[in-house]
């Protein structure tokens, strides 16, 4: 927002809790994984699907995650489903010498919707993403 010559960045606060009304996913990087609502899962499922994401189990979980594990989604106050977190939804590419390089060095959409690109797994050179 600029106003009078001055910006400033402005977010509503979302009316979700914290681990209380996570729904899916995890808040603590994997270590415990939430799948609570079916509905969801399949959802997420399609839109893994679309973005041609590999699925994967996280950890010691029995279900296969479409998504990387530390995305969330949030039953709000107000009966909606928010999704947050989604800033490792695109696969990394391999590590260079910098082993965090896997967090922020993604393959664009573009790539891997290409006709014959593998899926690939969000959370691939992620030891929580190994199944």
């Amino acid at each position: 927002i600029t106003y009078l010559g001055y910006s400033i960045v402005a977010s509503t606060a979302l009316p979700i809790g914290n681990q209380d009304s996570l729904i899916y996913g995890s808040c603590d990087g994997g270590k415990t994984v939430h799948n609570k609502n079916e509905e969801i899962s399949e959802l997420m499922k399609r839109i893994g699907t679309d973005f041609n994401l590999k699925g994967h189990h996280v950890r010691r979980s029995t279900h296969i995650f479409y998504s990387p594990a530390d995305i969330e989604v949030h039953k709000g106050k107000d009966g909606r489903n928010y999704l947050i977190d989604t800033h490792r939804v695109m696969p990394p590419v391999a590590p260079n010498e910098n082993k965090g390089s896997v967090l922020y060095r993604l393959f664009r959409p573009e790539f891997l919707r290409l006709n014959g690109v593998v899926p690939l797994s969000s959370d691939g050179f992620l030891a929580w993403g190994l199944s």
